[in-house]
């Protein structure tokens, strides 16, 4: 059974699992959810849940994931210093290019989140791709929120303001990503 947040948090509260249930969940608000999602999920009349971090659907999130996946398609090879190392990764194949991003991705994953995204930006800039467009491209607008927020199967959740990982920022840093979304 697809319940609500709510309806599984009563169920888990007072023991009530005669029958197994689920909760559907969405990450991030991206714009296929409102134009794919929503529309299959309203047509059964079922209830979910979207997690938005604030600065996306104004155009102001850093979608960095998707830009470098779109920097390393454009070059032929990146020159990136990773751990300390100057590499040169090789960029001319589909299977290169996906190397070279797992590669990046995994080494910005590790680093200062600050650090990580103002690597993405620089190599962005370097190949002509715009951020902002990425994120209102991609991205729900506030009005198609405010859509969703109005219909009583679906839930908005907070996910923070730039979607930055926490763990990887001070106490008061986290908080603020918190409150401020």
């Amino acid at each position: 059974e697809i319940v609500s947040l709510d309806e599984a948090h009563f169920r888990l509260v007072e023991g009530e699992y005669r029958r197994p249930f689920v909760c559907l969940a969405f990450d991030d608000g991206y714009q296929d959810i409102f134009e794919h999602a929503y529309p299959i999920l309203q047509r059964y009349d079922l209830p979910f849940a979207v997690y938005v971090p604030t600065d996306y659907p104004g155009g102001h999130g850093e979608l960095w994931w998707t830009a470098l996946e779109r920097a390393i398609i454009k070059v032929g090879a990146l020159d990136v210093k990773i751990d300390g190392a100057q590499r040169r990764l090789r960029c001319g194949s589909p299977a290169e290019k996906d190397w070279a991003f797992h590669t990046v991705y995994q080494w910005l994953r590790t680093i200062d989140e600050g650090d990580a995204r103002a690597f993405v930006r620089e190599m962005c800039t370097g190949v002509d791709i715009d951020l902002a467009a990425i994120a209102i491209d991609q991205m729900m607008s506030w009005d198609q929120i405010r859509v969703l927020a109005a219909d009583q199967r679906v839930t908005i959740g907070a996910h923070t303001r730039r979607h930055y990982a926490l763990a990887k920022l001070t106490l008061a840093e986290a908080r603020a990503e918190i409150e401020e979304s």
